[in-house]
Formats: C-alpha cells, structure tokens, sequence
C-alpha cells in the first residue's frame, strides 16, 4: 500500500514595523517590512469528502492572524508582550494560534514560512 503525503497551503502578507531590542546589528533600528506568510498543512489522510483539509478555514484563519498585525508596529503589539518580534517568533505564534483554532488532528502537521526580502525564509514546523 502507498503512503501518500498531502499538502494544501494558503499565503497572506502584512506590514508592520519592529526593531529587535538588544541586537547589535541594524535590527536594532526602527524598520520594516512586508511580511509574506505561507502556512502549509500537512496531512497521510483525507476526510470522507477526499479534501486535506477546508482550504476556506486555512485562508480565514492566516488571514485573520495578517489582519490582527497589519500596518502595526509589532513591540507594542499584545502578540509580543513577552517576546522579541524576530521572523522566528512571528512565525512560531502564527504556528500556535492556528494549530490552536484549527483543532488539528495527530496526522496533521503545520509548517510556517516567512519571507521578508528575497532569499530570505524563515520556517518553523511542528
């Protein structure tokens, strides 16, 4: 029997501003950038109807999340209360709120990327 991978994603982008408190780099300066955020879903089975998963709710969901920090600056959003706003961060809070409203099951998985500026990407997974 063949195990098939199945892989839908859905991409949304935002703007917002940060600086990285503490970096010694040019993070440290007040910047920004338009954040491209894909979020894969990833799954060994199909629903009874032969989808993945509800694309519809994967789009609502990451793009509710883009809204929430849309044209802010992020050191002052309630998202990072508590931590620095790197693309690693923002990438493993996206994670965490979607796995939560998502309700996924144990054959499903969720990768995060963020891209910021060419060749730039980060990936987070769990």
């Amino acid at each position: 029997m063949t195990n098939y991978v199945y892989k839908i994603s859905a991409r949304a982008s935002f703007c917002a501003s940060l600086k990285i408190v503490g970096s010694k780099g040019s993070c440290a300066k007040l910047h920004g950038y338009t954040y491209n955020v894909t979020v894969i879903l990833q799954t060994s089975g199909l629903n009874n109807l032969g989808f993945a998963f509800d694309y519809d709710l994967l789009n609502k969901e990451l793009t509710s999340l883009c809204q929430q920090v849309d044209y802010c600056y992020l050191n002052d959003h309630l998202l990072f209360e508590k931590l620095s706003p790197s693309c690693e961060n923002i990438a493993m809070v996206f994670l965490n709120s979607l796995k939560s409203t998502l309700k996924l099951n144990d054959k499903q998985k969720l990768i995060i990327q963020i891209n910021t500026k060419p060749g730039c990407v980060v990936e987070v997974s769990c």
